[in-house]
């Protein structure tokens, strides 16, 4: 395996998988283009988006991406972290640079910026994964109900 083949399964684990997992799902979504596919994510989080799906093949594959996206995933806790170091360096590094008697305070200044940023990013992930929760329960309740005649 190759440094690039390291980092994309690498990626890949952090991220997350790239669409629905059920079988069916994942052959309408690989036959998407990615405006589609930007519209039916939107579709995974957004209940007004996926009320309005057109097809009930469409529905399915929301559902199922709604599923993937509801999951507890490393992102969840390492893509605040990693931004809040991102704040940290700058705040401090800029700081350092600019004001270097003014250093520690910067370092202060950047530490704040971390804890922010942390929180304010685990609670957007958990917001999104409650808003996947509620798209997967209505769409699976309305694609479990009878068509109506």
């Amino acid at each position: 395996m190759t440094q690039q083949d390291t980092r994309g399964a690498w990626l890949a684990t952090l991220v997350g998988p790239p669409g629905p997992e059920e079988p069916l799902a994942a052959a309408r979504w690989a036959g998407l283009d990615q405006t589609q596919r930007r519209v039916l994510r939107h579709a995974a989080v957004d209940l007004d988006a996926a009320r309005h799906l057109e097809t009930s093949l469409d529905r399915q594959v929301v559902a199922a991406l709604a599923t993937v996206l509801a999951r507890r995933s490393r992102a969840d806790v390492v893509a605040p972290v990693l931004t809040g170091l991102l704040v940290l360096s700058t705040v401090w590094g800029f700081g350092r640079a600019a004001f270097p008697q003014h250093a520690d305070s910067y370092l202060l200044w950047g530490l704040l910026g971390l804890a922010v940023t942390t929180v304010l990013g685990w609670r957007r992930r958990a917001a999104r994964r409650a808003d996947a929760r509620l798209v997967r329960y209505a769409l699976r309740e309305h694609l479990a109900r009878p068509a109506s005649s």
